[in-house]
């Protein structure tokens, strides 16, 4: 029990059978300091038990590493990232695994619990006691598609179909995306705790292979990495709105015939990102200002073309 509330947080069946057969029983009064703390000791109580699945193992530590990183809010972009690798090599220590893998664990945690969001507790439940069975990947695919066709996730979740016959990817188009140039994809890169997890750019895709911008967040440069099509989930822009915004601000400038190469580069640079630093943004905003009248005529011209 919650020391200073009153609050069960443990035990609520044997409560229940001891309230009803009027069996004695003992408190134990914990103090916790608020309800994050509350939830650690939760999750830990839960870890501590050996029926549980792979995937509901997962997705306790990776809920608690939400956890523990919003403890830390507050940090800029840079500081932010290695905060999170702190977090994350603390719990991994503890639960003796990577730091990469508790990472990972905290992307299938959020993804569970954006399908559960859709598709209600059930789906979270057959996720983790394997009544659907499927991998980690299908899972964050399926959280995307919650997003942009959540019905169409909650369909899945009531199908009657045989086990073997299910896969998220059935689910089309809305789930399977296509890899293409400019688009959006998460890395999965278990050896290498610097890019695993992250999200780029996609630069070019060829048949098996994909060349990928990723920041290097030592020295805020983006570099080019090549990934096999497995190691990326594609994800859709439109999941980015701020992404989109600027996407379309750079199109605007680059039909201006005006720019200089310079201008141009620059251009060419900020599209490579999915995220910007205040620098960058400014870079941005200066280019837009030295054309803003021409800006506005292409606007408006694209404005009267899209009424015709």
């Amino acid at each position: 029990m919650w020391k200073e509330h009153f609050i069960l947080v443990d035990g609520y069946q044997r409560y229940a059978i001891c309230s009803s057969y009027q069996i004695l029983y003992r408190v134990v009064e914990l103090p916790f300091g608020d309800r994050s703390e509350v939830k650690a000791w939760i999750i830990a109580n839960q870890l501590s038990k050996r029926n549980l699945t792979p995937e509901a193992v997962s997705y306790l530590r990776g809920t608690w590493y939400e956890l523990n990183k919003r403890s830390h809010g507050g940090a800029r972009f840079s500081s932010a990232h290695f905060e999170h690798l702190k977090t994350s090599e603390e719990l991994a220590k503890r639960f003796k695994t990577s730091s990469a893998t508790i990472r990972r664990d905290a992307q299938f945690a959020s993804s569970v619990d954006a399908i559960a969001q859709a598709a209600g507790d059930s789906a979270r439940t057959a996720i983790l006691t394997r009544t659907k069975r499927l991998s980690k990947k299908e899972v964050i695919s399926l959280a995307h598609t919650a997003q942009r066709n959540p019905q169409a996730v909650r369909d899945f979740f009531k199908s009657g179909q045989p086990e073997q016959n299910l896969s998220p990817f059935c689910v089309k188009p809305a789930l399977h995306i296509q890899l293409k140039s400019g688009g959006l994809v998460e890395v999965s890169a278990p050896e290498d705790d610097k890019i695993d997890g992250r999200t780029g750019r996609v630069h070019k895709v060829s048949e098996k292979t994909a060349e990928v911008w990723l920041r290097d967040i030592q020295t805020m440069t983006m570099q080019l990495h090549t990934f096999k099509h497995s190691s990326l989930i594609s994800i859709p822009t439109d999941e980015r709105p701020a992404l989109v915004e600027i996407n379309a601000r750079i199109n605007r400038l680059y039909d201006l015939a005006e720019l200089d190469p310079f201008e141009r580069e620059i251009l060419n640079l900020l599209e490579r990102q999915v995220s910007y630093t205040p620098t960058e943004l400014e870079y941005l905003k200066l280019i837009e200002q030295k054309y803003s009248d021409s800006c506005k005529k292409t606007s408006f011209h694209r404005s009267e073309h899209e009424l015709d």
